[in-house]
């Protein structure tokens, strides 16, 4: 077992970064939310109409909402041109609901006017599940190897995951055009009054983070080999 761990061990450092950046993602979006959720703004709407609002002043009256009850999973899937909320985003009357609604939101936007950042972030994202894959066969491939053929491979998938999540890092700019977007409607449309900016701005700012768990989820699937939706359409 020890001359296991020896062996994962360069390896595991090579994913580090990720998983700081994952955990601190974590940690300062559920700070937020958890702060937020109990506060409402002046027009006391959920995150489901706050959504429907904006979708259809944006000429997206087309994009269907959906609640689905996995917490972090507040997303905008331009394959299927849906727009899916978590039960508290949706349902609550909050800060929280109405920033994290309003973000997602600005990327159906985001993709409505072609903004190229976007869907390159969007495209790393989805690949992430055979990126993992790939690298579970190229660690196993590492680990029956021997002498530097097993060192190389073993760091090559180090290495490979580390520049997919730099990648993901640059996009953040993504992200934070999103919250520019948000907040820029929201106020367009009265949703929230001007007083109450510093307030939204804080979700937003921890929003823009809320892909970065993925990371973290993505690492661990490779140790599936080692240890061993259900959606209701929100009706208008």
């Amino acid at each position: 077992m020890l001359e296991l761990i020896m062996q994962w061990h360069l390896w595991a450092l090579a994913f580090l970064p990720a998983i700081l950046v994952a955990l601190y993602a974590r940690w300062r979006f559920s700070g937020a939310f958890k702060a937020c959720t109990q506060l409402e703004t002046e027009g006391q709407m959920t995150g489901a109409k706050t959504s429907r609002i904006l979708l259809d002043r944006n000429g997206m009256a087309n994009i269907e909402l959906y609640e689905t009850p996995y917490s972090l999973t507040d997303h905008f899937d331009s394959r299927r041109r849906c727009v899916f909320l978590s039960v508290p985003v949706a349902e609550k009357r909050s800060v929280a609901a109405v920033a994290i609604a309003a973000h997602v939101v600005a990327h159906a936007i985001q993709f409505k006017q072609d903004y190229r950042l976007f869907r390159l972030r969007m495209s790393l994202l989805s690949s992430m599940g055979w990126l993992t894959n790939f690298l579970l066969f190229w660690v196993v491939l590492g680990l029956l190897s021997e002498g530097t053929q097993k060192e190389f491979l073993l760091l090559g998938a180090g290495f490979v995951y580390l520049v997919f999540t730099a990648a993901i890092l640059f996009t953040l700019r993504a992200e934070t055009d999103a919250n520019r977007r948000a907040l820029r409607e929201l106020l367009r449309h009265q949703i929230i009054q001007e007083a109450e900016t510093k307030t939204i701005n804080r979700m937003l700012s921890a929003t823009a983070w809320l892909d970065m768990p993925g990371l973290l989820i993505a690492f661990f699937g490779l140790f599936r080999f080692f240890f061993a939706r259900s959606n209701r359409r929100i009706e208008d």
